[in-house]
């Protein structure tokens, strides 16, 4: 089959970022933002559903972020070894779903939405415009992973790495992973917001994600040409278009 997913987009978003110049969060202690805690979760959640639902242009398509709790906790696992660089592929997969991470270092503390921030800042430098891409030279991976359309999970975590210059990290797992090379201008639909989703729509933002990921990106011809069924050919479908064959109604 043609059009098979390229994994070098999907993990265009991995790129590290150091922040040296953030307003640090006062007297605060790092672990007042641990990822377990309620009140960071909402923090979290409605700084990313913000940037979601107000994309420029507007998202036919965009569905509204939830916490993951296993994304957090895989993330967690990984900043407690103090590494500076992103998991691999293999290490990004969560119950069969591969997933992407942005990651941020900052020599001091600061709010989870200041991190957060970092990225989807990227969207005025280098600037990011819809179906063109960068503005100008520069990374915009870790915006347009923030506002892709089918990403649904995050589960966001920090360490303290006393050793290391820069002694905060600051990373979030989003599930399922974004940034496919085949429409990485696009991370979205244009389109009046939830015009995809007319009865599953939360203030701007899509509610009906589906749990399943396709491995091909021409999922939809094979649906047509081969079916999603019993037969030989239907089988294979099923099995490398679980999104396209079993998520009708649903965005993916």
């Amino acid at each position: 089959m043609d059009a098979v997913r390229n994994f070098q987009g999907a993990l265009a978003v991995l790129a590290l970022v150091v922040a040296l110049h953030l307003v640090p969060a006062s007297g605060a202690d790092w672990e007042e933002y641990d990822g377990s805690l309620a009140s960071n979760q909402d923090v979290i959640l409605r700084t990313h559903n913000e940037a979601r639902r107000n994309v420029t242009p507007s998202a036919a398509n965009m569905l509204r972020m939830e916490w993951s709790t296993a994304a957090q906790a895989a993330a967690l696992d990984w900043v407690k070894k103090c590494n500076f660089f992103h998991r691999t592929t293999e290490q990004l997969y969560l119950d069969g779903i591969l997933c992407s991470e942005n990651i941020v270092f900052s020599n001091t503390l600061y709010s989870w939405d200041e991190a957060i921030k970092v990225w989807v800042d990227e969207a005025n430098s280098p600037g990011f415009d819809y179906g063109k891409g960068p503005r100008n030279p520069g990374i915009v991976g870790h915006y347009t992973q923030i506002i892709w359309y089918s990403t649904y999970q995050v589960g966001c975590t920090i360490n303290y790495c006393p050793e290391e210059a820069y002694k905060y990290m600051y990373l979030c797992a989003y599930c399922p992973v974004g940034n496919w090379n085949n429409r990485l201008t696009k991370p979205y639909d244009e389109g009046p917001s939830c015009q995809d989703c007319p009865n599953d729509c939360d203030d701007k933002l899509c509610t009906n994600p589906c749990p399943y990921l396709d491995k091909y990106a021409n999922c939809w011809l094979m649906k047509i040409i081969l079916g999603c069924g019993t037969t030989f050919f239907g089988q294979y479908t099923m099995t490398h278009c679980p999104a396209t064959c079993q998520c009708t109604n649903k965005i993916h």
